[in-house]
């Protein structure tokens, strides 16, 4: 065992096992990173309930506070953290409205109905 050659060998194979588990352990710690992003996008973002109304008008319902204000607008498109809503009436001062587009947190606005 204590033959030059026998522990050359020992010490090739033995790095060469090293060099496997590493590459196994990064890929492995790589692999289960984007599964962890895939799935925890997917899970927090996705509602079956929302997605009927993307491309649809809705009626939007901001807090701010004490006071709920509806806006009217076409869904765009919503995540787990905001909603976009375009094409909304929105107030330019008195008795005067724009067409806006607003991406809204989604813990201060909440999608009610369709959209009259």
């Amino acid at each position: 065992m204590n033959d030059p050659v026998t522990l050359a060998l020992t010490f090739i194979i033995l790095a060469a096992f090293i060099v496997a588990i590493s590459k196994r352990l990064r890929r492995d710690k790589y692999v289960s990173q984007i599964k962890q992003e895939i799935l925890g996008s997917a899970s927090t973002s996705y509602e079956p309930l929302l997605e009927y109304y993307i491309g649809r008008k809705v009626i939007l319902k901001l807090m701010k506070g004490d006071k709920i204000t509806d806006f009217t607008g076409i869904l765009k498109d919503y995540t787990a953290d905001f909603i976009e809503i375009m094409d909304v009436d929105y107030p330019a001062g008195e008795n005067l409205t724009q067409k806006a587009d607003m991406v809204v947190p989604r813990k201060y606005g909440l999608v009610r109905h369709h959209g009259e």
